[in-house]
């Protein structure tokens, strides 16, 4: 059940009613805004009751006594959009014009609607807001959790500032901040804030979970080295736990924390191969669970709702990770080439895709754009070396080169990632 906190100017009437039918739904609730405030400060309250909510409707609407939207409302719009995807907030302007608003808020998706305040029925025009609500915000189906990937600053800043979020949020959030950490390079900063987020049954089982993964990547030194014994057998108990955990979260978040948890088990087994000192028997065994964990994170991924995520992003990159941590499973332990080439394959087109609806989407985030470019590089990179068609692998070759002189010359985005495709540059 969502939360929703309702912001008004000079129509706390309507703000009122608009509240009693949310109520009365019990599908949601409602906190108006405002109210005899607790604190010396009234700010402290509205951030208060902002923050145990996850969307938002703003009734936007000159004030009677002065014809001016009030500065109350514009100080709880800013926090909101801060603090919130815009996919979660319901900009209602009345009686008024998006050409109205001050310049920094013309780029903000807002409905225009007329309402006659003399004559017009406010309890009908409170259900006209209600129901535009429900289309335009469809709570669960329209939340985008890229979004959280992109915006990594305000995710970081609400778990580590906010203890009165709403659980789901909670345990979103921190699921895509263990995304988000990686390509941020941010995994220990997010690691030492884990320490500090602690709640219901559902949020601490989801942060056991997120500190055993970030611990995979921090081990193994973002996969380059093995994983050590004692981290990769803490971290397997972890996942069988979050695999058959007892909380119950809403099913796209579910969803969201086992196909996580499968990649990264199976991604902890393939890493655990690469110590020396390990037995045959061990060995195999731990092949076989990458595999089988891979595998079954494709086979959730192929099924997937299609409403999943309004943005393609996010399965995209999931689907990226499986089939490149499947593709090198049969080339290092299995000596299967043509599994492996069939399953890179896969992974260069996602990760192509990837890139491409990432730019489409996010077009002002040129740091994580580059990274996941750089990502499909290195994949193209490598299927380079086993290409056939020599006219499509030469016209591959001048691309690869002339991206890396780019990046190279770019020491911002000079990394592991472009020290890779050196590597594969150098099989050429």
């Amino acid at each position: 059940m969502s939360t929703i906190f309702i912001g008004w100017s000079g129509n706390k009437s309507l703000a009122d009613k608009v509240a009693k039918l949310i109520n009365q739904s019990k599908a949601h609730s409602a906190i108006v805004g405002g109210g005899a405030p607790k604190d010396m400060y009234v700010g402290a309250q509205v951030i208060g009751q902002i923050n145990k909510c996850n969307s938002a409707i703003l009734l936007v609407e000159n004030k009677a006594e002065d014809g001016q939207i009030s500065s109350n409302l514009m100080f709880e719009w800013g926090y909101i959009m801060a603090k919130m995807s815009p996919n979660s907030i319901c900009t209602v302007l009345i009686n008024k014009s998006h050409r109205d608003l001050p310049s920094d808020l013309l780029g903000t998706w807002v409905s225009e609607v007329r309402f006659d305040r003399e004559n017009g029925d406010e309890e009908e025009f409170a259900r006209q807001i209600y129901e535009r609500y429900l289309r335009d915000i469809d709570d669960e189906s329209k939340i985008c959790y890229f979004d959280d990937i992109n915006d990594w600053k305000r995710l970081f800043a609400n778990l580590k500032e906010n203890t009165d979020l709403p659980e789901d949020d909670v345990c979103r959030q921190i699921l895509t901040g263990c995304l988000a950490a990686y390509y941020y390079q941010d995994n220990r900063q997010f690691r030492k804030m884990l320490d500090g987020v602690s709640g219901s049954l559902a949020v601490n089982e989801t942060v056991a979970f997120a500190k055993a993964y970030v611990d995979v990547f921090l081990e193994s030194e973002n996969m380059t080295k093995a994983l050590p014994h004692t981290v990769f057998f803490e971290g397997i108990e972890v996942f069988e736990s979050t695999l058959v955990r007892k909380s119950k979260l809403p099913e796209k978040i579910s969803i969201l924390l086992d196909i996580l948890c499968l990649d990264v088990y199976g991604l902890s087994c393939a890493l655990y191969l690469k110590n020396t000192d390990i037995d045959e028997e061990t060995r195999g065994y731990c092949a076989e669970q990458a595999r089988d964990r891979l595998g079954k994170m494709i086979e959730s991924l192929d099924g997937i709702p299609e409403d999943y995520d309004p943005n393609p992003c996010l399965v995209q990159l999931l689907k990226s990770y499986a089939n490149n941590d499947l593709a090198h499973l049969y080339k290092d332990s299995f000596g299967d080439k043509e599994k492996f080439l069939s399953y890179l394959a896969v992974s260069v087109d996602e990760r192509k895709n990837l890139h491409r609806s990432f730019v489409a989407a996010y077009a002002g985030n040129s740091l994580l754009a580059t990274k996941f470019e750089q990502e499909y590089v290195v994949a193209l990179s490598e299927q380079c070396n086993y290409m056939e068609d020599s006219f499509y692998k030469t016209m591959c070759k001048k691309s690869i080169k002339a991206k890396y002189a780019e990046w190279e010359r770019e020491l911002v985005y000079t990394s592991s990632l472009t020290d890779r495709i050196k590597r594969h540059i150098d099989n050429f």
